[in-house]
Parts: structure tokens; C-alpha cells; sequence
């Protein structure tokens, strides 16, 4: 009997032992890993898609390309991205603007950024022409959404010219 619980008392010792180590991170247990073929990634398609701003008066395209994915969602996020990085070349964003969450519900999508879009600064016809832009790339891509609501830091977006409290249609509001 005094053996039986003596063992006990060990193997509760080194379990115990066992976990505050792991606890600590000074034990690490991994489990099997899934390794990924390069034939996986390379399963999704890249496309062609045009990003469109206002530049000068007049529209401008750009052509890139970029993974076409089966999700509406990332397919989403990945054309804003590549969006926020042409307006940026362009000199029409001049601060760093990072699209923190994108989700599309039934047929909004929502687009949540770090920051505003556009700066204080910024007329109404500039602001509403980026928009513009934003709403032409997303709609000639063919993104089967029918509205945007513009966040930011997952909050509706505040402007003193500009009601971001609904979502905005992705048909726009200027005449293409």
C-alpha cells in the first residue's frame, strides 16, 4: 500500500513537473504537421483585373494581376489592397492606408481601415471621387457585391462632408 502511494505521489510530481514546464514554455510538444505541395499553391488562378482612380480630370486604369480565389471575400480584400497600393503610387493617398478587415455579408460588404481614407484636407470632389474609384474597380471586376460600408477601425467613418453611415452602392453615384 505505502509503494502504490509513493508511486502515485512521483508520476503526480513529475506530471505536475511536466506542465509547469509547458506552462513556462520551457517544454514545447508539437504535433504532426501538415505540409503543404507546392502543387496547393499554385492552385489558384491569377486574373487579370483593372484598378481604376481619378486622376487629372479623367479616369485611369491600371492593369495588374492578382490570385482569383473561389471567395468573394479575399478576392475582395486582395483588389482593395492592390488599389490602396495604385492610389498610393499615384500620390492620391498620401498617408500609409491599411485595410485592417474585409467581410461580405449577403451582398455588403464591409471594409474596415485603419485610418480615413483621405485626409482633412481633402475637397468633397476629391474625396467622393476616390470613392468613385474604388466603387468602378470593385464593380468592373465583377465582385458580386451591391454595396460598401467604409469603416474605419471596425466603427462607421466620420466626415464632415461625407454620410458613411449606410453603405454605399457599388453602381456609384457619378456617371461613368
Amino acid at each position: 500500500m505505502r509503494l502504490n502511494l509513493t508511486a502515485i505521489c512521483v508520476s503526480a510530481l513529475i506530471l505536475g513537473a511536466c506542465f509547469w514546464a509547458w506552462q513556462k514554455e520551457w517544454l514545447i510538444l508539437r504535433g504532426p504537421v501538415k505540409s503543404f505541395s507546392y502543387s496547393n499553391i499554385m492552385a489558384a488562378p491569377t486574373k487579370p483585373v483593372t484598378i481604376y482612380f481619378w486622376k487629372n480630370q479623367r479616369w485611369h486604369q491600371e492593369q495588374d494581376s492578382m490570385l482569383w480565389d473561389q471567395g468573394r471575400c479575399l478576392n475582395l480584400q486582395r483588389l482593395v489592397q492592390s488599389w490602396v497600393a495604385i492610389n498610393a503610387a499615384e500620390g492620391l493617398i498620401s498617408h500609409h492606408l491599411t485595410l485592417q478587415a474585409c467581410i461580405i455579408h449577403q451582398q455588403t460588404g464591409y471594409l474596415s481601415f485603419e485610418q480615413p481614407l483621405f485626409e482633412k484636407h481633402f475637397s468633397t470632389y476629391q474625396k467622393v471621387m476616390l470613392i468613385e474609384s474604388l466603387l468602378k474597380s470593385i464593380r468592373e471586376n465583377h465582385i458580386q457585391i451591391t454595396q460598401i460600408q467604409f469603416l474605419c477601425q471596425n466603427h462607421p467613418m466620420s466626415d464632415s462632408h461625407l454620410d458613411f453611415s449606410r453603405p454605399w452602392p457599388t453602381q456609384g453615384f457619378v456617371a461613368n
